[in-house]
């Protein structure tokens, strides 16, 4: 078995428990080294007391493993593991009161606003009468309805907006990057560039409006969250602190991986509607977003 393809367990029972894996290291001294989906973690397998069977076709594990971060001394928290203590901290899990309230419900409010007050009609209709200060005021609007920038984020958002010169440019770029005919992942690259000037061009606020207007197809990236996801996934998303196309290209690859993996699982109450859903997961598992503490204040304030 070479570096690099894709390997199974002879025995269902095991085949079951561990996934698909990928071979790190061909054989040497009667042992190869495989790094299986489901512990999350590479294993020394003796090819003498276990026959390895090759898999052509590993299906959606193929994007997972061919991403995969092999660290030798790091042993993540086994993915079932991960879901069962979703469960376990969130009652209906993403059906469950706490999470669509706390979660889910004031997103889709701010996703409400960008449809109607961003809608790519309406700011053609503004455009074509250069009403730049009525767009400027909606993306202003638009960043506060949803609290996930840091407030120093805003504060520059809202600082730029209020150099008279700029409105237009700004405005033009943030309809670009919503809008434009090319792919999203150059318009990721040239937003980049052109907020550039006001030190704008960070994650959060570059995929925040691709995030509310499109809920359906875009992540939201909050760096250290979005770190912490894909370290537990294994997922290699290449990730720079300056904001790429090329980068969110693999945010967006890990993201709908993701999104398979809960919707496959067996119980609905797992399964994610779209992206809000996606990003609000990894936020309750993967960034200590929520405390025991705090969940069992939203509880009870639910019930009182």
């Amino acid at each position: 078995m070479e570096k690099g393809c894709f390997v199974r367990h002879p025995s269902e029972e095991t085949h079951a428990k561990w996934g698909v894996g990928i071979v790190l290291e061909g054989e040497v001294g009667g042992v190869i080294t495989v790094y299986f989906e489901k512990p999350l973690k590479q294993m020394k397998i003796k090819t003498d007391v276990v026959k390895l069977v090759r898999v052509e076709d590993p299906g959606e594990a193929g994007l997972f493993l061919k991403n995969a971060i092999y660290e030798n001394n790091k042993d993540r928290m086994p993915f079932p593991l991960v879901l069962d203590r979703f469960l376990a901290r969130f009652e209906g899990g993403l059906r469950g009161d706490v999470y669509k309230v706390e979660e889910r419900e004031y997103k889709l409010k701010g996703c409400d606003f960008v449809s109607k007050q961003l809608s790519k009609s309406r700011m053609d209709a503004l455009i074509s009468r250069s009403d730049w200060g009525t767009i400027a005021t909606d993306i202003k609007r638009a960043f506060s309805q949803v609290n996930l920038l840091a407030s120093f984020e805003l504060m520059k958002l809202n600082d730029a907006f209020k150099r008279v010169d700029d409105v237009e440019y700004l405005c033009r770029s943030f309809y670009e990057l919503m809008y434009g005919e090319l792919t999203v992942f150059k318009r990721v690259d040239i937003a980049a560039k052109s907020l550039s000037r006001f030190d704008l061009d960070k994650w959060p606020v570059i995929t925040y409006l691709l995030f509310m207007a499109f809920p359906e197809k875009y992540m939201f990236v909050k760096p250290t969250m979005m770190r912490e996801a894909a370290g537990n996934r294994g997922f290699d998303i290449q990730y720079s602190s300056q904001v790429n196309g090329s980068a969110y290209q693999r945010v967006m690859m890990f993201s709908e991986e993701l999104l398979q993996r809960l919707q496959a699982d067996t119980r609905e109450e797992l399964h994610p509607i779209d992206m809000i859903d996606v990003q609000g997961f990894m936020w309750c598992t993967f960034a200590d977003g929520w405390t025991d503490e705090s969940i069992r204040k939203a509880e009870e304030k639910l019930r009182a």
